[in-house]
């Protein structure tokens, strides 16, 4: 994850707390490859030497593949050379990006610095309009779902019956009760202080006269552990795509409502096409995004220029995807946070945060680690605020809601100075400015349409028509021939975001 800052400026480079992790190979077959080909054709004295070959994609067929180090070059090169492999390369492991230190709601500095407080008033997270439980999910390397601030607003799989061995909801996984370990397959968390910190961040119950208050107070936290690795934060990210498609599919019958994604985690100094399993990380992005799912992700805790050095995965150029730096008190950028004017959209606060640990403890940490959280935790307020309008919006075109609350909360920040050299938007994240941009999607205004441009023209089989509206109700729109016959009739609605233009075919 990114590494986090102890309050006393002590830079912890941790990479899981210490521990050392087997990095796998990982190949993409060829479309219609099944395993059984795929093992013939690796032969017996190449098959001999891996201990297990697992599925980390079943969409993009793609394989993990363990083998002692020994072996690892050889098998590699083996592979690479094989008809049926389009690409072999060895796993990139994740840097965790932060640590904690010290402890509650007075010393939050960051929430009415992001106009929470206010904010609150009209949402506090927990259902939609229409019913939907909101879900965010949390991918990180373990968590303390037992914690005191956290326990009520974890999310459980009640679809699933934990411990019985099966796959009740034919979701594709088995016994995630309560969210998945990538490492094991099954729903239990390794304790990590990273993961409860930013889980507390995003959903730490608020109003329960404990602790810390999360942006949101009621939502529910989807724990992914384990993801320290390319190949793992795969595996998260198409469980969680796996859960909104089947909540699509079944009208909620099923499934989980996500509609945010944070990882306050990545790899330095590395750019989309320095590793095919890296494109297969930024696809995914696009995936989730048409499922409805927005991802936050926190840049390096290094002052660097990541449209030069890179980094993964905030260079994925996905619009489903917002990057987030840190700020400290006084508005100013950390000197310890990445950025970037086309890959790092805007700030978050990010230092001497407070939030939950584990022990059921409180405390201090500073990094872009609990930046992202925040605006991942502004996205589920989002999705509570009353509007009927939205949650048509998201039932009928669930990729067009993700994208009008990525424009949402980007044009809703404070603009400040010091950012517009750092930040695509040139601001700090305002919850309140989030939410008055949905308000004003919602209640809409009244207004003529103005055509302000209609090319070619004259036109034979297309036209394209630019106009501008501050209304976004129903329109009717009607093209006529000099006899007053009409050719053409076509009703819209005005979009919030984005280009106004109509496309019509003659």
């Amino acid at each position: 994850m990114r590494k986090w800052i102890v309050s006393s400026l002590i830079l912890f480079a941790v990479h899981l707390s210490g521990q050392e992790i087997e990095l796998p190979l990982l190949v993409k077959l060829r479309q219609n490859v099944d395993i059984s080909r795929f093992q013939n054709e690796l032969g017996f004295p190449a098959a001999r030497t891996i201990s297990t070959i697992k599925c980390i994609s079943q969409e993009s067929s793609v394989y993990s593949i363990k083998v002692a180090d020994e072996s690892k070059l050889s098998l590699l090169e083996h592979l690479q050379r094989l008809q049926d492999v389009i690409w072999a390369v060895e796993d990139v492991p994740l840097e965790f990006r932060a640590i904690p230190d010290d402890s509650y709601i007075n010393q939050q500095w960051h929430l009415d610095k992001i106009s929470a407080f206010s904010s609150w008033d009209i949402s506090t997270g927990g259902l939609t309009p229409s019913g939907d439980t909101i879900v965010i999910a949390v991918i990180d390397d373990g968590f303390m779902p037992n914690h005191e601030d956290l326990k009520a607003n974890v999310w459980k799989n009640y679809a699933e019956i934990s411990g019985d061995g099966k796959d009740n909801d034919n979701n594709g996984y088995v016994d995630d009760f309560a969210g998945l370990n990538v490492a094991t397959g099954a729903d239990n968390h390794p304790l990590r202080s990273h993961g409860t910190a930013t889980s507390g961040l995003v959903g730490a119950s608020g109003n329960n006269g404990k602790g810390v208050s999360g942006i949101n107070w009621n939502v529910k936290l989807l724990l992914i552990s384990e993801a320290n690795s390319a190949s793992n934060v795969i595996v998260a990210y198409e469980y969680v795509l796996a859960l909104r498609k089947l909540y699509n599919e079944t009208n909620g019958a099923k499934g989980a409502f996500v509609v945010a994604t944070n990882l306050s985690a990545g790899i330095d100094d590395a750019f989309p096409d320095d590793n095919p399993i890296f494109q297969e990380w930024c696809t995914l992005y696009d995936k989730l995004g048409e499922a409805g799912v927005i991802n936050i992700n926190a840049v390096p805790n290094r002052h660097v220029d990541i449209d030069i050095v890179g980094d993964m995965p905030s260079t994925c150029s996905s619009p489903f995807l917002i990057k987030v730096t840190m700020t400290q008190k006084d508005d100013l950028k950390d000197e310890q946070g990445g950025y970037g004017k086309v890959h790092v959209n805007l700030a978050a606060p990010g230092s001497e945060i407070y939030s939950t640990t584990t022990n059921h403890q409180y405390n201090s940490f500073t990094g872009t680690s609990n930046a992202a959280p925040q605006v991942a935790g502004t996205v589920g307020l989002l999705y509570g605020a009353p509007c009927e309008n939205f949650a048509r919006l998201y039932k009928n075109e669930p990729a067009a809601a993700a994208t009008a609350i990525r424009s949402m909360i980007l044009e809703g920040v404070d603009k400040i100075a010091g950012l517009g050299a750092y930040t695509s938007s040139g601001g700090r994240l305002n919850v309140l400015g989030a939410i008055t941009r949905l308000r004003d999607f919602c209640e809409g205004s009244s207004g003529d349409l103005s055509i302000q441009n209609i090319f070619p023209n004259p036109a034979s089989q297309r036209l394209s028509i630019e106009y501008e509206s501050d209304n976004y109700e129903l329109h009717h729109f009607a093209i006529l021939n000099a006899l007053g016959q009409n050719l053409i009739a076509y009703d819209f609605n005005p979009p919030f975001f984005g280009e106004k233009k109509l496309e019509l075919d003659l």
